[in-house]
């Protein structure tokens, strides 16, 4: 099983000779894993329900009385990060132009989503990391079925693939699998496949 790693205590001074283990962020990993997301929708919100055999399962949760879109990312300890979807810009439009700001547990910027226009593809997001650097580029297929995420200097090589499992009148879910898990933040990719599966309907007509 993957595993996600807790932050090290940097301030903890230990006279002990022995060596440590180098610091690791506790959402990112340094093996292949991969994780199925479904949709389900209640009265006054919706959840994405996370299950997976290689990490840990959990759900991303889409409240319908906030002014923007929020997701919120809980896993077996409760609510680890957010998604805020930025209100003055094209995607409060079109899904295609949406861009998500993703902050931890206590008001951290974790990292961006941000759609851009003039693409060959359904549709094409930029995956930010907490300094704002670009990390992935994210492709959605022109069927609308799938998205690829690939490495920003080579697109050619594929960081993690997002695939919905389309049945026609059936609630389907999406198959993401994270090659390199080492160059994406974990939360990140979760929220953004609950978006993903969230706006399905914008590039793939469930008809």
């Amino acid at each position: 099983m993957t595993s996600f790693l807790c932050f090290a205590n940097a301030n903890n001074i230990d006279v002990d000779t022995e060596p440590k283990p180098p610091v690791t962020d506790s959402y990112k990993s340094d093996e292949r894993y991969q994780f199925t997301i479904q949709q389900k929708n209640y009265s006054f919100s919706s959840f994405f329900e996370i299950d997976s055999e290689d990490t840990y399962r959990g759900n991303v949760k889409k409240s319908q009385f906030r002014l923007r879109d929020h997701y919120d990312l809980s896993d077996k300890d409760g609510w680890c990060a957010t998604g805020i979807k930025r209100i003055f810009s094209l995607g409060s439009l079109y899904d295609w132009a949406a861009e998500i700001d993703v902050f931890g547990v206590n008001d951290e910027f974790l990292g961006a989503i941000e759609g851009k226009v003039l693409t060959t593809a359904k549709a094409r997001f930029l995956l930010f990391d907490r300094n704002r650097e670009v990390v992935g580029i994210a492709f959605i297929d022109l069927d609308g079925k799938g998205v690829t995420i690939t490495d920003p200097n080579n697109e050619t090589y594929t960081l993690a693939r997002l695939t919905r499992n389309f049945v026609l009148d059936i609630q389907d879910d999406w198959s993401i699998v994270v090659y390199e898990p080492e160059n994406l933040d974990d939360r990140l990719i979760r929220i953004f496949a609950a978006f993903c599966i969230d706006s399905q309907g914008s590039f793939h007509k469930d008809i």
